[in-house]
């Protein structure tokens, strides 16, 4: 996996996969591929709830995270 910071946003690439993320979740995406679980509130504050709920949604659907039910 790799992650990148560009002047237009950072791109995130694994599997084979490009990425091309806003420059605003950059320190939310560094997070996530740092932790092996996590919970969304869990994520910086660098986008608000909403943004999170986007994000991991978005990770999810590309395949980069997988949903675990919470214990």
């Amino acid at each position: 996996m790799e992650l990148e910071s560009r002047a237009d946003g950072c791109v995130l690439r694994f599997s084979q996969r490009e990425l091309r993320l806003p420059a605003r979740v950059l320190t939310a995406v560094e997070f996530v591929t740092t932790r092996e679980m996590f919970a969304v509130q869990d994520l910086p504050d660098c986008i608000d709830a909403a943004g999170k709920m986007t994000l991991v949604r978005r990770l999810v659907k590309e395949g980069l995270l997988q949903v675990r039910p919470s214990r």
